[in-house]
């Protein structure tokens, strides 16, 4: 099978911000399973789970809607299609990586109208879908990409696919996938890590499908490392408040690197370029970002050119993964910085452990627009 690049579905590997909080995994990453590992390659199993068919009435017209619980789908426009299946895979810092699909159990399925057939037959009329079989392939496998410390491919995997032709709907109950290492020539080739990033262990646990065997039994983690850039703003009440910052974290076991816009400049490029000369360095090399200021302002600390600082943390391989963990500190006057810091004084230094269940729960807030990862 060729290699099919993986565009959409990989925002399904991008879901990083509950994964540095807690120990969830990839969303039918227990369908995979590694079955043979070594220099040569990885051999991978995937099989279905239980699923079902739901009937759904629309406009007196019944269709049906396919169903895996937990798991999420392919979307045409904002109708969701059919169920999407991904996996994280480790692979060497150097060389290609081509996949073979092998050991396929399926089956066909007729008498069935798919709820989104009508979005189907809209998009293959305007040109921007082809083929009679929708998804068109049953395996992606994307380009390597580098998720900080390791090198990794993504897998995406549709065990359905609607057949237009003949009306049916066929379905994958099993699949061997073969990814084949050799030495050629590739792109985003890295270095073995000396150390890894505990920032990172919790998203490398649920989403590399082979963490285990990439990251060796006797895994090395550094003491995580924090920098800080913060607006350059004289007031004696905002720079106490920042040292103060600074000085928590460093009591709570960070290592942490403080740098005023003076130092790290003042325009997106400028700190961009600063950031990466930091995390170029191994001794500096930070886990976590924090960044403190608004946008623009008396206390300013510039992001892209959309509201967010995500690409400040695109700092390994030519990718869009996230290498760091980043946040901002939203501030833009000296009483603000106060605020903040009694509220940091109340959540982490004097919080109440018996009314503390609130933080196993979290919200994500986003939106639909193209402004750019909202999350």
């Amino acid at each position: 099978m060729r290699k099919s690049t993986i565009f959409g579905p990989i925002l399904a590997l991008l879901l990083l911000s509950p994964l540095f909080l807690t120990g969830q995994n990839l969303p039918g990453g227990s369908a995979f399973s590694v079955t043979r590992s070594g220099s040569e390659g990885i051999q991978i199993n995937f099989q279905l789970p239980d699923w079902e068919v739901e009937a759904v009435e629309r406009d007196g017209t019944s269709y049906s809607r396919i169903r895996v619980d937990g798991i999420p789908n392919l979307f045409i426009g904002e109708e969701e299609t059919l169920p999407i299946f991904s996996a994280m895979v480790a692979i060497p810092v150097r060389g290609g990586v081509n996949l073979r699909v092998s050991n396929e159990v399926s089956e066909s399925r007729s008498g069935l109208q798919p709820d989104f057939a009508t979005s189907l037959n809209a998009e293959r009329q305007a040109g921007r879908l082809g083929g009679i079989l929708y998804p068109e392939h049953a395996v992606l496998i994307s380009e390597p990409q580098v998720l900080r410390d390791f090198r990794v491919v993504s897998l995406n995997v549709h065990p359905f696919q609607w057949n237009s032709a003949t009306g049916e709907l066929l379905v994958r109950e099993s699949l061997t996938l073969n990814l084949d290492f050799d030495d050629g020539p590739s792109i985003n080739e890295t270095v073995p890590p000396l150390s890894l990033s505990p920032a990172f262990e919790k998203i490398y646990r649920g989403l590399i499908l082979n963490y285990d065997q990439a990251a060796g039994r006797n895994a090395n983690y550094h003491n995580p490392r924090l920098l800080v850039i913060y607006g350059n703003y004289g007031n004696a009440t905002y720079q106490s408040k920042v040292d103060e910052y600074v000085a928590w974290k460093r009591q709570k076991g960070y290592q942490v690197d403080a740098f005023s816009t003076a130092t790290a400049g003042t325009t997106y490029t400028e700190i961009k370029t600063f950031i990466q000369g930091r995390y170029d360095n191994l001794n500096t090399r930070p886990d976590y970002i924090t960044i403190i200021g608004d946008d623009a302002g008396t206390i300013a600390v510039p992001t892209y050119s959309t509201y967010m600082d995500y690409y400040y943390t695109w700092l390994a391989g030519g990718d869009n993964l996230g290498d760091v963990a980043i946040g901002r500190i939203s501030v833009d006057s000296a009483a603000e910085m106060v605020d903040y810091m009694a509220k940091i004084n109340i959540l982490e230094r004097d919080i109440n452990p018996d009314l503390g269940a609130w933080l196993d729960r979290m919200l994500l807030v986003g939106d639909s627009s193209t402004s750019g990862i909202s999350t």
